[in-house]
């Protein structure tokens, strides 16, 4: 696969996620959910680099991402639209954004549709968080 953002390691070893499950590369390690997925990594840095690769897919979960952690989607369908989503009401929390994605330094996300659903109750609706 080939990585749309400069610093994205890239996948040599060519793994397809499946369809709702995540794979971590290097290692091959396999999760259903993407947080739990990132919650695995202890030793990311610099000189490792780690690249979840995403199948496709509709993952209704709030992320954190950690430092040197890069996520990369299933790629797009016939009509150009990302495979991957994923997805989570907004909060009722006025103090927060609490966003679908909150990233971290050195860290990015590719081919993957971020977004924040309207729920009643809701008063901030934030799907990406790069502040910090």
């Amino acid at each position: 696969m080939q990585s749309f953002v400069t610093g994205m390691p890239q996948n040599t070893a060519q793994v397809q996620a499946a369809a709702n499950q995540v794979v971590i590369d290097p290692g091959g390690q396999t999760f259903s959910t993407i947080q739990a997925a990132i919650d695995s990594i202890t030793d990311a840095s610099h000189q490792k680099q780690y690249l979840l690769l995403v199948g496709p897919g509709i993952y209704n979960e709030k992320i954190t991402l950690k430092e040197w952690v890069f996520i990369e989607g299933a790629g797009q369908d016939a009509h150009g639209n990302n495979t991957t989503t994923i997805s989570a009401p907004g909060s009722s929390d006025a103090s927060s954004t609490n966003p679908t994605v909150r990233a971290a330094s050195n860290s990015g996300v590719t081919a993957v549709n971020i977004e924040s659903t309207f729920t009643p109750g809701a008063i901030m609706c934030a799907a990406l968080d790069c502040t910090g």
